[in-house]
């Protein structure tokens, strides 16, 4: 073999191997440019769904945002539509009096507002009744005592008054 066929037989394969190495290089730029593609579908979809998704949560909240509203207003207005089913005096600073209070013990629950006033029949009740007269230790620590007569509310068997 002459030299110059060596040269021509070296350039032939430095060119195939060029060729072969331009070829591999399409192959990765378009194995590439597909998966950008793709990608770029997966973002645009994932897009659009939580798009969706915000947008369905939004109406959700909007409906609970309305029912705790009319929840509300059913709270607020709940003893008016109550019938009164008689009286309950405050006479001491920690004694209740009504004819209404028939049982041994109470559970006895004031509002957090301050509002209003439960008393349930309960054997474990805290608050002892004899004779109509309910003592609730330490009521004088969350209401300012003033003698008063409260209109009584029936809620199933719980006693409400509103302060």
């Amino acid at each position: 073999m002459s030299q110059e066929e060596a040269v021509r037989l070296a350039e032939g394969s430095a060119d195939n191997e060029i060729i072969v190495l331009l070829g591999e290089l399409e192959v990765r730029y378009c194995e590439w440019d597909g998966l950008g593609k793709v990608r770029q579908g997966l973002a645009v979809r994932s897009e659009t769904f939580f798009e969706l998704e915000i947008g369905d949560l939004q109406a959700e909240k909007e409906s609970l945002k309305k029912r705790v509203e009319e929840l509300e207003s059913e709270i607020e207005n709940k003893p008016d539509s109550l019938d009164s089913i008689g009286i309950v005096q405050w006479l001491t600073e920690t004694v209740f009096f009504s004819d209404l209070f028939t049982e041994k013990k109470y559970s006895v629950r004031l509002a957090r507002s301050g509002e209003y006033m439960t008393f349930l029949p309960d054997v474990e009740g805290k608050c002892r009744c004899e004779g109509g007269k309910i003592v609730i230790p330490d009521m004088g620590r969350y209401l300012d005592f003033k003698k008063t007569d409260f209109q009584a509310y029936a809620d199933g068997k719980m006693i409400r008054i509103v302060l």
